[in-house]
């Protein structure tokens, strides 16, 4: 009989000082900076996969369901805003014109109009949660994926030739706004009080978007303009870093 006390007093000890030492499902909102990667960094002309994406910011909701104080299940819901490299984006085009169409007069001195947009990313992602708690520390370990809707920037550049009455638009367009992808992802979490703590975010994020490209060329004679397709798929992997809040319950 005491054997038994003994052994349901110890069980009754650690299950209380377990549910004052870890409040294991928490959810929050986090914000920072998105930092573009590989080709959707690149503004390198002979890259056809080049994103001339810049740094920008990010903002996250996301929350937890943690099965025992190691493992849990962890879903996300994020939206990433990068800006053009425009100045690069310019003048690459200007080249890839002069290359693919050399019998297109383009002085100097021309007016040309540009309408240059920016990338939005939003991400739908679940999965599971390794979490290693140190007291009023927790570290987190997390591997998403889901549904992606990446946005990419509706580009335009148009320009007139009133000399040769030469006619030229080039559009770059999003063809599908749906992909999957998915979010490799670390953090901190320091408990300030018994609900509320601090976070350290850190995620790699990774979709791919698929963009066409329409270029038309209208000339002097009056005919239908000629038209030119292309398609191809953009990566879009990009650095989160941020800080935010969040609240166990």
């Amino acid at each position: 009989m005491k054997k038994l006390l003994l052994f349901l007093s110890i069980i009754f000890i650690n299950i209380s000082i377990f549910g004052q030492k870890h409040y294991n499902n928490y959810s929050g909102i986090s914000m920072g900076v998105s930092v573009p990667l590989s080709d959707f960094a690149s503004t390198d002309l002979n890259n056809k996969s080049a994103g001339y994406a810049m740094s920008s910011f990010f903002l996250s909701f996301d929350g937890a369901y943690l099965f025992t104080p190691y493992i849990g299940i962890n879903g996300m819901f994020s939206f990433a805003n990068n800006t053009l490299n425009t100045t690069m984006l310019k003048e690459n085009l200007k080249k890839r014109i002069h290359s693919e169409y050399p019998d297109l007069v383009i002085p100097e001195d021309l007016d040309i109009s540009y309408n240059l947009g920016v990338w939005n990313h939003i991400g739908l992602h679940i999965g599971p949660q390794v979490s290693l708690p140190l007291e009023r520390l927790n570290i987190d370990f997390r591997a998403l994926g889901g549904l992606s809707f990446v946005l990419p920037p509706s580009n335009e550049l148009y320009f007139l030739n009133k000399e040769t009455h030469q006619e030229f638009r080039s559009t770059s367009e999003n063809k599908e706004a749906i992909s999957w992808g998915y979010t490799l992802g670390a953090g901190f979490r320091y408990l300030m009080s018994n609900r509320y703590i601090l976070r350290l975010v850190i995620n790699y994020t990774y979709a791919i978007a698929s963009i066409e490209i329409n270029d038309s060329i209208t000339e002097e004679s009056g005919l239908p303009p000629d038209l030119i397709y292309n398609n191809y798929n953009q990566p879009v992997g990009a650095l989160q870093v941020g800080i935010g809040i969040a609240y166990h319950f």
